[in-house]
């Protein structure tokens, strides 16, 4: 039985000639389901399937990841500027503070 119609090199000369005319292999499977037909091929890995690690939602994890670091880091730097704004207004320090915190821990320690 011959084929009519065009050639595969007839259709490669008519497409760009050798180097950028390409067939695509997929067409030519023969599958139990046919959307399985362009499927990626997996990749393993120390044998194990590249694909069953992969995670379609990384990008978008890694920038709430990235915001919510830039918000810790915000408010970090606030909480600092308001240790140094506070001991500059006449009111007692944190050193100041953190003293007289262990002083009454330390008189508590004694009644007990």
């Amino acid at each position: 039985m011959k084929k009519t119609g065009p050639t595969i090199k007839e259709l490669q000369e008519e497409y760009g000639g050798a180097g950028k005319f390409y067939i695509p292999e997929e067409e030519h499977y023969i599958l139990e389901n046919e959307d399985w037909r362009y499927d990626k091929w997996p990749e393993f890995y120390n044998g194990k399937n590249v694909a069953d690690f992969y995670d379609a939602d990384i990008e978008a994890k890694l920038n709430a990841l990235e915001e919510e670091e830039d918000k810790i880091l915000q408010m970090e730097a606030d909480k600092a500027a308001m240790h140094e704004s506070s001991s500059d207004e006449g009111g007692i320090g944190d050193d100041e503070l953190k003293a007289a915190c262990l002083k009454v821990k330390g008189k508590i320690s004694i009644i007990k």
